[in-house]
């Protein structure tokens, strides 16, 4: 019997999800430092004027840094996301200290003033979004954790792009399986390279 794409997507996600969960924090915190650098050298990183970024959690590669960074120049703004129901949205933060526990525990902005929002509508190529995930291939596929927030949001904002944050063994040569609600980065960077997704490439 062939397995069918959810099989295949849940057994590549446990596959990959155990190598990452073993990683000390020591391991995750290095390769996250290299990511971070792979992700600002991109051109459209650095053109962008907002970055929606997520919170790392558990074995995630680490956001923290890149959003210190970023807030303390105040040169992009940036945001994180709130779950509300089975949509993702986006608030903007000023400070670190703007957050607190939310959806799984996962940090989430603390303040979430209308004026804040990220809305879609203005120019796609001004916003890069950061994105988590279990398992990419070399050619921008992604499977995330099974919720598809974020092929949801993605959906709403086209042409925005979207970069995908992963250790090198969470990208594989075989393409993933896909299906017609999922939605491909433009990048995914490792701490060893940058692949681009076929959005782009």
């Amino acid at each position: 019997m062939t397995e069918d794409i959810g099989e295949k997507k849940k057994r590549l996600r446990a596959k990959i999800l155990k190598i990452r969960d073993a990683l000390s924090e020591e391991e995750i915190l290095e390769r996250s430092r290299l990511i971070k650098e792979g992700i600002k050298a991109l051109p459209e990183f650095q053109k962008a004027k907002r970055i929606l970024l997520y919170a790392s959690f558990r074995s995630e590669v680490s956001t923290y840094e890149l959003m210190e960074e970023l807030l303390s120049k105040g040169e992009k703004e940036v945001f994180l996301p709130v779950v509300m129901g089975k949509e993702l949205r986006f608030y903007r933060i000023f400070s670190g200290e703007e957050t607190k526990k939310g959806y799984m525990g996962i940090p989430e902005p603390s303040v979430r003033d209308e004026s804040r929002l990220f809305l879609p509508g203005d120019p796609p190529e001004d916003t890069a979004v950061i994105l988590p995930g279990s398992v990419f291939d070399e050619h921008g596929g992604r499977i995330g954790y099974g919720g598809g927030f974020y092929d949801r949001f993605l959906k709403e904002v086209p042409g925005v792009t979207a970069i995908g944050a992963a250790f090198g063994f969470q990208v594989i040569k075989e393409d993933l399986p896909a299906g017609k609600w999922d939605i491909k980065a433009d990048y995914a960077v490792t701490e060893t390279g940058v692949f681009t997704g076929s959005r782009i490439g």
